[in-house]
């Protein structure tokens, strides 16, 4: 399953099978995957379609790990599954502490 994330893989998401990209690939994702200003629907079809083709350029996978800014994930499950790749959405524990 190719990172499509802006972040690291965890130990258990590798044993499950994530695959890094290469640092030049993961700055593309980074990129593609950060929104400063609300963008348009044409952007994020634009964001995703790029993504789909690093990942089958990238990759032999037909599986994506996705997670990011949640108004552009409809997109990029569209834009993956008409790509031929299967998007799966990233999973952690979130541990946080509460303070006064």
């Amino acid at each position: 399953m190719f990172n499509l994330t802006q972040h690291t893989p965890t130990a258990e998401q590798i044993a499950a099978g994530v695959i890094e990209p290469d640092k030049e690939t993961k700055r593309e994702i980074i990129e593609l995957m950060t929104f400063e200003d609300l963008p348009t629907q044409g952007e994020m079809e634009r964001r995703a379609k790029g993504l789909a083709f690093l990942t089958s350029w990238r990759s032999a996978e037909k599986r994506a790990l996705i997670g990011g800014a949640p108004f552009f994930m409809s997109t990029l499950e569209r834009v993956l599954k008409g790509s031929g790749i299967l998007p799966f959405h990233a999973f952690s524990v979130r541990d946080s502490v509460e303070t006064p």
